[in-house]
């Protein structure tokens, strides 16, 4: 679906606010980040530097995810953990902790016609 756009395959770097800083406080070198790859960050902490961090890294191609996207993955990931309560598992850290990978998983479901995710499809 989004091949047009991305290609038929690439890679995205979910960045999160620690990354950002980093980034802002130069720890992170320009030889750290590979060009071909798209660095997506989906923490809102970072929309006011997004600008910045582009001029800083022009070899890269740097976005933030869109808010739409994010509360969806958040209302997905708050309805996982209901349905999981439900069948006896937990209990699991703070509601509102997600992860860079819970990030990228729910992403991947939409962009990628497969995913294989620790050998299982």
């Amino acid at each position: 679906r989004m091949a047009k756009y991305l290609g038929s395959k690439s890679t995205i770097r979910l960045l999160n606010r620690k990354y950002t800083n980093q980034m802002l406080d130069h720890e992170v070198k320009t030889s750290e980040l590979q060009g071909d790859e798209f660095l997506l960050f989906w923490h809102y902490y970072t929309a006011p530097y997004l600008r910045h961090l582009q001029q800083r890294y022009p070899a890269n191609r740097l976005y933030l995810m869109a808010p739409d996207l994010v509360n969806w993955q958040l209302a997905v990931f708050s309805q996982l953990r209901s349905d999981l309560y439900r069948l006896g598992l937990g209990p699991f850290e703070c509601y509102r902790f997600m992860s860079s990978g819970v990030h990228g998983l729910l992403t991947a479901t939409l962009l990628c016609g497969s995913i294989d995710v620790y050998g299982f499809r």
